[in-house]
């Protein structure tokens, strides 16, 4: 089945950033302030875990329509390993894009299952998508708010937070549309350079401005 995507987000304010600028802390503090967020990291999670319903067709489709790079396996007793996945799916763009194929759709079932859910309770849905540019759906959005920060700050938080090499991250930076571009396609910028507290303080003008929306 597919899904426009303005059909899907056109009443769902957009949540993105760059790996290490800070958007899952935005979208984690959103939630303790009673904001409904969904994240698609979640659904993607859920997507291929071996309890999800269409998990079997996943499986198949991994393993007779993507091209895994030689001497690489992420299966395992079909079982996904995330973090082998994650190490190819920077490496190579090409298994990226065929991975995408597969999975996008059932994220896209995943959310309006769960659009569906909170819209009866709520008037405005963050959606936290870290490749919102790169998917091309900057016009699919009510509104698009980007997490920001400088780029060393970003490769600092991201090395330590993932535990990775500062020149992996950097890898990663690469495999995303700059922030700067992101930017200036925003309708609301969240500034992440500062502390915890500046941040906070920033979310809460934030949820002032989303709220306008409504």
């Amino acid at each position: 089945m597919k899904f426009d995507s303005k059909d899907l987000y056109g009443d769902v304010i957009g949540l993105t950033g760059v790996i290490g600028s800070g958007k899952s802390t935005v979208a984690d503090t959103l939630l303790s302030y009673g904001v409904p967020v969904i994240k698609a990291d979640d659904l993607a999670r859920i997507a291929i875990s071996p309890e999800y319903i269409n998990y079997n067709s996943i499986l198949s489709l991994l393993k007779s329509k993507i091209e895994i790079p030689s001497g690489i396996s992420f299966i395992f007793n079909n079982k996904i390993d995330r973090s082998r996945l994650s190490s190819i799916i920077f490496n190579d763009e090409n298994f990226r894009n065929q991975l995408n194929s597969i999975i996008h759709p059932e994220v896209q079932k995943l959310f309006l299952i769960t659009k569906k859910r909170i819209s009866k309770e709520q008037k405005q849905i963050v959606y936290d998508i870290p490749l919102l540019f790169e998917g091309q759906l900057q016009s699919s959005f009510k509104k698009i708010v980007v997490v920001y920060c400088d780029e060393q700050v970003a490769i600092e938080r991201a090395a330590t937070r993932m535990n990775i090499s500062r020149e992996e991250v950097k890898k990663r930076l690469l495999c995303q549309i700059s922030i700067e571009e992101k930017k200036k396609a925003a309708d609301y910028l969240i500034d992440n350079n500062g502390s915890i507290g500046d941040l906070n303080r920033n979310i809460q003008l934030f949820i002032k401005w989303l709220k306008q929306q409504e």
